[in-house]
């Protein structure tokens, strides 16, 4: 019974662990072929942005392809910064969304989009160089984008708390949350 039960056992050992490699190329395969695309759309994202124009589908299929590749691959080293550029480019298309389209429905759902990602960047990578930055620019989103200025208030507090440092201008900017530039500068006449 021996004689049977070793080459069995390491006839399927073999099998076992050639097919754990077999996996683990497929798996390395699918990580780059899913960088190369998330590295191109965010190129032409880039490329736009630079040109200051904003293109629905493009910007669109970058975002859903950085929390894609977030979902499928959370350990590859280009993750956080891919989500990074996805929820500035949320924030991006949100406001362009805003000024000049019109579509409520769509600055609520990239603006909630960007909220998500930079909560997923904080939560997730707080150790990325621009974690820090999740906070201020979830309250620009509040602010700028959805009016929403207790909860923009909470960001900016959350993070002049967190980091001291780099909180001098953002103070004064809250004192005017939700301000007109006629009440700004009413403030400012009384100042004197």
């Amino acid at each position: 019974m021996k004689k049977i039960i070793c080459p069995l056992l390491s006839i399927f050992l073999l099998l076992f662990f050639s097919c754990s490699e077999k996996n683990k190329i497929a798996v390395i395969e699918e990580s780059s072929k899913q960088q190369s695309e998330l590295l191109e759309a965010y190129c032409k994202v880039d490329s736009l942005r630079q040109q200051g124009r904003v293109e629905e589908e493009t910007y669109k299929a970058f975002i859903e392809k950085a929390l894609d590749f977030y979902r499928v691959f959370p350990e590859e080293s280009i993750t956080p910064q891919m989500l990074w550029s996805a929820g500035m480019a949320s924030m991006t298309y949100a406001k362009y969304v805003k000024d000049y389209v019109s579509n409520k429905t769509d600055v609520l759902n990239y603006a909630r989009k960007g909220i998500e990602i930079f909560d997923i960047i904080q939560k997730v990578y707080p150790d990325y160089e621009n974690a820090k930055d999740t906070y201020f620019n979830r309250g620009v989103i509040y602010d700028d984008i959805l009016n929403d200025y207790e909860n923009a208030k909470y960001e900016f507090t959350e993070y002049m708390t967190k980091y001291p440092d780099s909180t001098s201008a953002l103070q004064e900017y809250i004192q005017y949350l939700g301000a007109t530039p006629d009440e700004i500068f009413q403030n400012f006449d009384h100042a004197d």
